[in-house]
């Protein structure tokens, strides 16, 4: 006999968000078991809890309180923030986590692993590459900044979780030199004499390491990828290649004709600059 008449029924079962049953919402700091608060994900602030886990009050839990039990620093919104816009509460849904990093959207200081924290990231939930414009003349390298316009960053900007190496993706049409720098983000191409007055392409695939465990080959491609978790993205540079100045107007540019003024005599031998 629990003194509790039949006529009671059952009551309410208390909701419990996360996949492991054991402790409901109302108790759990946090409810979805994502290893991001309550508190973060229902304010969508990764600092709402201070770094603890109560709101607001970091790691010197109870946080200060009203007679009512609410916590003074609250506002108690009458929704939580939903950043998928999916219809469900994040604070009660493992995730969203697109990079599959483990950690949910709120609390992951690089939503999409490309290596550019969110909050410099012009588009922090996917890793873009963007096609680039450049000139260059024939036999002469130049030096384009790829990654400026890039989610990638520099490997020069020393950035905590960035760790971006870049290669041919050998879909484009340039048959000159390429060569890229991961230091500085830049592509260096040299055109051949076959490619003057046209304009080419090089495809690149930029690509960031987040867990930092890769092995690359002497030639500084991927030798291995151990955790898979490396993020890439390709794009495209396209390249108007100009013959350069012809001296003796006899199809090859000076900076590769070995005779600039086709007298018979090497420009080695006439010195630099003397078409004499």
């Amino acid at each position: 006999v629990t003194g509790i008449p039949s006529t009671a029924g059952t009551g309410l079962t208390p909701t419990d968000s996360g996949p492991t049953p054991g402790t409901p919402d109302y108790l759990d700091l946090d409810s979805d078991e994502d290893s991001c608060s309550d508190s973060n994900e229902y304010y969508g602030d990764e600092n709402a809890d201070g770094g603890g886990g109560q709101y607001g009050n970091g790691t010197t839990d109870p946080a200060p309180i009203n007679t009512n039990g609410t916590v003074v620093a609250a506002s108690y919104p009458a929704t939580g923030a939903d950043s998928d816009t999916n219809g469900t509460a994040d604070y009660t849904e493992i995730g969203p986590d697109p990079d599959t990093d483990g950690i949910a959207n709120t609390c992951d200081p690089d939503d999409d692993n490309d290596g550019n924290p969110d909050v410099t990231d012009t588009n922090p939930q996917d890793p873009i590459a963007v096609d680039d414009t450049a000139t260059a003349m024939v036999g002469m390298t130049e030096t384009i900044d790829i990654l400026t316009n890039d989610d990638y960053l520099p490997d020069n900007t020393m950035t905590t979780g960035s760790d971006v190496y870049i290669t041919d993706a050998t879909t484009g049409s340039g048959v000159g030199i390429i060569s890229f720098d991961e230091n500085t983000g830049e592509l260096n191409y040299t055109p051949a004499l076959s490619e003057g007055g046209m304009i080419v392409t090089v495809d690149y695939t930029v690509c960031n390491d987040p867990s930092g465990d890769n092995t690359y080959n002497p030639d500084g491609s991927l030798a291995s990828d151990p955790s898979g978790d490396d993020v890439c993205d390709t794009a495209t540079v396209e390249i108007t290649v100009d013959m350069g100045p012809d001296q003796d107007m006899d199809g090859i540019p000076d900076v590769v004709d070995q005779d600039d003024d086709n007298d018979g005599i090497l420009d080695v031998a006439e010195g630099p600059g003397d078409p004499s």
